[in-house]
């Protein structure tokens, strides 16, 4: 038997074939989305890592994916991926390169160093990337100036963006929330790297800044965790508890570029680490990732709910390839499903037994989980 929610989603590509092509509508300076669904759900699409370009030393080989590009075009790094992206109402990845022509290091000793040609932008609404998360431990590889070139190439490209770059500065603090009304339902964006307990009292102020502006769903991007480690650490359950108890609705994680657990708290989802996705310079990790879709609906007491999570399963590539592959065999996307599941863990909700088998689980009132549909 196939995997159901493969199958159900190779038959959606086939159909969107034609639409893929295509970047998705964007809304005015105003942040208005127009969305496409017609069920009265929003669809908010959630990857990790990407990196569309390549360390600076790097990106002249041959099989660098900066040449790749460069040979094929724009649309080929994601179109294994592109017609879901197109499909849902939003999507959102973690921009872990500098867009920018200016090369000179932040940190010379540092390893790597992350650049793309600011004309990479266009990769990112031509693959149907709507918004990106712009801070983590890549955003200043060329220092400040490559950071604002960033920015711009972003604007330029029409592809929104957040993210907090250093809270307790008073130069160079870059605060950019994103506040986006999607299908009448209003979203506000927030994200912060290795954020630490003295960031709990800005994070928490931002928070309640965000539900001034009438945001209904707030969504916090972390960068943090410990790279290469596929269980995250006890602290990090602790902030997200913080964090998720001073009004934020999700807590979106990455930076450890491999999978961790997913967890539930007071039906409030925590993505610990989205994995990697496209990366340009990476060692040889686990290639599981996903794509996780969250969906929220408008019941009849007018309350935004989150209806349920799904997990597209899929794998990484690098050494010349670098497109993710939509996982469709029932053995490897339950291999790749599982990365996911986590042990139980008092205060928390895992992923329920059979999650690697739907793909999917729908919340209920009471905070528990289904794998059917209820």
């Amino acid at each position: 038997m196939r995997f159901r929610c493969c199958c159900v989603l190779m038959v959606m590509i086939l159909a969107l074939n034609v639409m893929a092509s295509f970047p998705k509508a964007q809304g005015e300076a105003s942040g208005d989305v127009p969305g496409r669904a017609l069920s009265g759900e929003v669809t908010l699409s959630f990857v990790g890592d990407c990196s569309i370009g390549d360390e600076i030393k790097q990106r002249r080989y041959s099989k660098s994916l900066t040449t790749k590009v460069e040979t094929y075009g724009y649309a080929w790094l994601f179109e294994t991926v592109s017609a879901i992206f197109h499909q849902d109402d939003l999507t959102l990845a973690n921009l872990e390169v500098v867009l920018s022509d200016y090369t000179v290091p932040h940190n010379a000793n540092k390893s790597f160093h992350l650049i793309a040609p600011p004309e990479f932008r266009e990769i990112l609404p031509i693959a149907g990337i709507d918004a990106v998360n712009t801070v983590n431990n890549h955003s200043i590889d060329f220092n400040y100036q490559g950071y604002r070139d960033t920015l711009l190439n972003l604007d330029e490209a029409g592809v929104k963006h957040f993210g907090t770059l250093n809270p307790a500065r008073d130069t160079n603090r870059f605060v950019d929330h994103l506040i986006l009304d999607i299908q009448g339902i209003r979203f506000g964006f927030m994200g912060y790297t290795y954020p630490t307990n003295n960031d709990l009292k800005t994070i928490r102020q931002e928070i309640e800044e965000l539900r001034n502006q009438e945001c209904e769903v707030v969504v916090v991007s972390f960068h943090w965790g410990r790279e290469t480690y596929k269980t995250p650490q006890a602290t990090q359950f602790n902030y997200a508890v913080e964090v998720l108890e001073a009004g934020a609705d999700v807590i979106w994680g990455h930076h450890p570029h491999v999978l961790q657990p997913v967890y539930f708290y007071q039906g409030k989802p925590i993505l610990f680490s989205t994995g990697n996705f496209v990366f340009g310079t990476i060692a040889n990790l686990d290639p599981a990732t996903g794509i996780f879709q969250l969906r929220w609906q408008r019941d009849e007491t007018g309350s935004v709910v989150l209806k349920s999570m799904t997990m597209i399963p899929c794998r990484t590539q690098k050494g010349g390839e670098f497109q993710p592959l939509l996982l469709t065999e029932e053995k490897d996307a339950e291999e790749c499903l599982k990365h996911v599941m986590g042990k139980a863990r008092k205060g928390f909700t895992e992923l329920p037994a059979g999650f690697e088998k739907s793909g999917t689980v729908y919340l209920q009132a009471d905070g528990s989980l289904l794998t059917e549909r209820p």
